[in-house]
């Protein structure tokens, strides 16, 4: 087989996706586009391929709809003023965190590919850009060489030293909302920046409409390498919106894309 046709069956490959919180929960999804990565001394540059999309997949419970449910209006939310509720902050993946709550578990999921939604037998979670464009999101193995080239972190900051990460190549002072099928009550993730210069920050809300902070709100400085940060809210309401705001200023550097890591949730009412 030559080079060109070797290319073009990587391009068809699909990737199966287990991602539970209990042994029964097994969804299978099909991804649509392939990435390559290299990286350079003080930036993980991304590769993207040209104009090279496989044939799209079918998800086997049906695609995730754009985030237009009848109670929710984007991109603004009511004209009434919000009521804000309490909120607790989860600083780190401590014991109890991590029995509350569900991890998605994406090691059977390939890397190199990308992927615009994460599901489970409980839940789907779908990535958008602040305008609710589809935002797919690179799966990379940390700590290696042809993936996230950098240390992660270290327990007791961060779950694990060397988890799967999935990076968004988000330019500066841009957003990304991570939406929810299903309302939660507790959900987090780790969270690094690609810039290896100095220490960033990073800005989460929670809520139910673009721009909604109501259920809860977290800022965490992060840094590469070994840098990584858990950003997790425990709610006393649910919500079903999640925005990941990334900046700079003259004293922090720019982040220039972020990964995350070790998504956990629980559902209302569990």
């Amino acid at each position: 087989m030559n080079r060109k046709n070797i290319y073009v069956a990587i391009l068809a490959v699909v990737a199966t996706v287990t991602a539970s919180c209990s042994k029964d929960e097994i969804i299978t999804e099909k991804t649509d586009q392939v990435a390559q990565t290299s990286s350079s001394f003080e930036y993980q540059d991304l590769i993207l391929p040209e104009n090279t999309e496989a044939p799209a997949g079918t998800d086997a419970t049906g695609g995730l709809n754009y985030p237009t449910a009848p109670h929710l209006q984007f991109p603004n939310g009511p004209d009434e003023e919000l009521p804000y509720y309490p909120f607790e902050v989860v600083k780190s993946p401590t014991a109890s965190y991590l029995t509350e709550t569900c991890l998605f578990d994406v090691s059977k999921l390939e890397n190199n590919k990308t992927y615009h939604k994460l599901q489970n037998g409980s839940l789907r979670i779908g990535f958008f850009s602040a305008g609710f464009e589809e935002l797919r999101m690179l799966k990379l193995a940390s700590s290696s060489p042809s993936g996230w080239n950098a240390q992660w972190g270290f327990p007791p900051a961060v779950e694990n030293e060397k988890p799967d990460v999935f990076y968004a190549h988000l330019w500066n002072f841009q957003s990304m909302i991570i939406y929810l099928s299903k309302p939660c009550t507790e959900f987090g993730f780790e969270i690094a920046p690609n810039n290896k210069i100095g220490t960033h920050r990073f800005y989460v809300d929670y809520g139910d409409w673009l721009n909604d902070d109501t259920k809860g709100s977290v800022s965490v400085e992060t840094h590469s390498p070994s840098g990584a940060s858990l950003v997790a809210v425990k709610a006393s309401k649910p919500f079903r919106l999640i925005r990941i705001l990334s900046t700079g200023s003259p004293t922090l550097p720019v982040a220039d894309g972020l990964a995350i890591a070790n998504i956990r949730y629980r559902l209302a009412g569990k």
